[in-house]
């Protein structure tokens, strides 16, 4: 926001193609996600698998020794770059301002 407390258009246009592409890729609709984040030249995304990813469900009926207690998912050391994985773990962080 500028001093007047108004958003330029291109911070509007920018979270604009972000959510639409989140929400794309939540949908499925990975080919229209990658076009609304193409004019950011992004050198990473996430890979269409990871949407259609579902963690185990878990009911109020299933055996405690049938629960899981590992993260559905993690990454190796090897998945992402080291400058990039301390990027997002620092970003992702419990206490980030990203989950305010």
């Amino acid at each position: 926001a500028n001093d007047s407390g108004c958003f330029s258009a291109s911070h509007v246009e920018a979270t604009s193609r972000f959510m639409a592409a989140m929400l794309l890729s939540m949908l499925g609709k990975h080919d229209q996600a990658k076009q609304q984040l193409e004019p950011f030249h992004l050198t990473h995304r996430l890979h269409p698998d990871v949407w259609s990813s579902t963690p185990p469900t878990v009911t109020t009926t299933t055996p405690a020794s049938e629960i899981s207690l590992h993260e559905p998912y993690s990454f190796t050391q090897e998945a992402l770059p080291n400058p990039l994985y301390n990027r997002l773990c620092k970003v992702l962080a419990p206490d980030a301002s990203y989950w305010k």
